[in-house]
């Protein structure tokens, strides 16, 4: 387990399958006090070399934030399936979201910067929250959705769009989980091509829809999910205090298990559509 118990973390078992390294937060005084976050360096444990010597890859630094207040205990197990294997609901890299200023690659926005919203007009960034999978092990759970171009309406993307299979798209009236519309020509989840899945969400304050490579995409909805991004140190140390909520969103979202989702694979363009990239 590890723990925090008097302003000070202890990490005192492992969990097989994942190499865990704790650093502190603060100047690397080993003092883990309350409140204070916590950076987790984690790869992925893949074998032995025949002198026993464990081999790894994917390392990357996740983060956590260390509750205010009292004690907290974490079992390493659970830690990594909150962080690590995070459920994903976001916007690859590369992605190009519509702004006051044109449309610009989502892993270029900052918070401050407008985007063009459709409830709220332009609305400021708040804050942006990143994720990375590594593709071997992100599953179907978090491999991008491909959306070829048109295959929403014509025009509609514009240009191929990745979505991690959570994140809703506008259907219609309503918003529908990226994941539940594969069809299996135009709307598929292909093998991922390249080192590392990269995600990147917008928070707008207000859930909202951004348009991303010309479609209508939700922004970020908070459901007290805030700390399965990898980057939630930055938005506790940005919002001391914030309290998660379980935010309205601006629209119905339908998931692949809701009676409404045959009728709204129904309501989208045939799997003739376009397909090109």
């Amino acid at each position: 387990m590890g723990s925090i118990s008097g302003g000070v973390f202890t990490l005192s078992s492992v969990f097989i399958g994942f190499v865990t390294t704790y650093n502190d937060g603060n100047g690397g005084d080993n003092d883990f006090s309350i409140g204070e976050s916590i950076s987790e360096y984690l790869e992925t444990f893949v074998g032995y070399t025949s002198g026993g010597e464990i081999i790894t890859e994917g390392g990357q630094y996740y983060y956590l934030a260390v509750p205010t207040g009292g004690n907290a205990s974490r079992s390493i197990s659970d830690q990594v399936s909150y962080t690590a294997g995070a459920f994903a609901t976001c916007f690859l890299r590369g992605t190009l979201i519509l702004t006051a200023r044109g449309e610009v690659p989502v892993e270029r926005l900052r918070a401050g910067d407008l985007v063009a919203t459709k409830f709220g007009g332009l609305r400021p960034i708040r804050w942006i929250g990143t994720q990375r999978f590594h593709p071997r092990f992100a599953g179907p759970t978090n491999t991008p959705i491909r959306f070829a171009p048109g295959s929403l309406g014509q025009g509609i993307p514009s240009t191929a769009l990745f979505v991690s299979p959570g994140h809703a798209m506008l259907v219609g009236e309503v918003l529908a989980h990226a994941g539940a519309l594969v069809n299996g020509t135009t709307i598929t989840q292909p093998a991922f091509q390249g080192d590392s899945i990269d995600y990147f969400h917008l928070d707008l304050g207000p859930h909202d829809c951004v348009l991303a490579n010309s479609a209508w995409a939700e922004s970020y909805f908070e459901d007290q999910n805030r700390n399965s991004f990898h980057n939630a140190a930055d938005s506790h140390a940005r919002f001391p205090g914030h309290e998660p909520v379980r935010q309205a969103t601006c629209l119905p979202i339908v998931t692949a298990e809701h009676p409404w989702i045959e009728g709204i694979r129904r309501s989208i363009p045939s799997p003739t559509a376009r397909v090109a990239a």
